[in-house]
């Protein structure tokens, strides 16, 4: 019989694999439940590596199956890289030991046996999260397509994890929004180049945070100096300057979105753009007026908008409020006449009127 199962007679344990003879032929349990008949005169019946009698006695992986767990890599070799020869996913991270070390060896050009991306001691094959960013690598590599050998895929200031869980952005797209910011928080925004939602303070998610009509990348601009950044217009007011305007229409209009009354006239740009009334001494008010924020003196009479609406109360959009045909500021300044009737009696003396000499201005007499 010796000769048939080709084991020496004369020995106990014909291929010293710690198995006498007689087990290996007539069979034995591996491990609690399973059984197996492995070659008397064979040391390692599968030819994973190990001795039948290392995997009946201390690995109870089966001696007649090179790949116990069917992970694609052999009993033996698991051994030696530290995996569980009995367990398909040793790490529980949804991708079965042969997958993950064929991914980091192949895929990745990196020793599976020493390569620990997060620095924690376990060694990424061994672990479920290699990059540390909460999720499990099987999960980044099936189903989100994110890196998890890098905690931060697409490089925007904000974690993989971050992004799924708690801002609801792109992980693989830094700038989800497109508005020129990336998604996340950079340390130092000079160094790289680039500037996050988080530094600003914007929605990643909504490439216009105050519906002003420009972008919130385009309201900022990168400094050296901490906080790396410069609020061109504010991104989170959509009326920087709160004249009545929204500070992409004030860049439409050409007025300044940083400064309420771009022409110093005395009246804020939006009060200029949507029109204003005038209130006189008596009550009446007459309006609206709209001016030009561009212009000071929108008529061209020679007085600024803000005097004619404040204290004149001519018409800033009429250089002949009285239609008497003397300009405004003629008539102020240099008949004393008033700009708001045609038919003037005396305002102001003159010197003529001094010496009680009567003066005659386009045919109205002054005494």
């Amino acid at each position: 019989m010796e000769y048939i199962n080709g084991s020496n007679p004369r020995v106990n344990d014909t291929d010293s694999d710690g198995i006498d003879d007689a087990t290996e032929v007539n069979g034995f349990f591996f491990n609690a439940t399973h059984w197996c008949v492995t070659d008397p005169a064979k040391w390692d019946t599968d030819g994973d590596g190990l001795s039948d009698g290392k995997e009946k006695d201390q690995t109870h992986t089966d001696p007649t199956d090179g790949d116990t767990d069917d992970d694609h890599l052999l009993d033996g070799f698991e051994l030696s890289i530290g995996t569980n020869p009995n367990v398909k996913d040793t790490d529980n991270d949804g991708i079965c030991d042969g997958d993950e070390y064929d991914y980091l060896n192949n895929t990745r050009g990196l020793d599976p046996n020493v390569t620990d991306t997060d620095g924690d001691g376990t060694k990424d094959i061994l672990d479920n999260d290699s990059d540390d960013d909460t999720l499990k690598d099987g999960e980044e590599l099936q189903i989100y397509f994110t890196d998890p050998l890098d905690s931060d895929t697409d490089d925007d200031g904000a974690t993989d994890s971050f992004e799924l869980t708690t801002l609801g952005t792109d992980p693989l797209n830094p700038d989800t929004d497109g508005d020129g910011l990336v998604d996340g928080t950079i340390p130092n925004p000079f160094a790289s180049n680039k500037l996050g939602e988080g530094n600003v303070g914007t929605n990643p998610l909504d490439n216009d945070t105050d519906d002003d009509a420009l972008s919130d990348g385009q309201e900022v601009e990168i400094t050296a100096t901490p906080p790396f950044f410069n609020k061109i217009t504010d991104p989170l007011d959509p009326d920087t300057d709160d004249d009545g305007l929204v500070d992409g229409h004030e860049y439409e209009l050409g007025t300044d979105p940083n400064w309420h009354d771009t022409d110093n006239d005395l009246i804020c740009d939006g009060s200029e753009v949507r029109g204003f009334n005038i209130e006189y001494p008596d009550g009446t008010v007459k309006g609206p007026f709209y001016t030009d924020p561009l212009n000071n003196d929108t008529d061209l009479d020679g007085i600024s908008d803000g005097e004619e609406r404040l204290k004149y109360y001519t018409s800033p959009i009429s250089a002949d409020t009285d239609g008497d045909g003397l300009n405004d500021y003629v008539e102020i300044f240099v008949y004393g006449t008033s700009p708001l009737d045609p038919d003037t009696c005396l305002l102001y003396t003159s010197d003529a009127a001094d010496d009680g000499e009567s003066v005659d201005l386009g045919g109205r007499r002054i005494i």
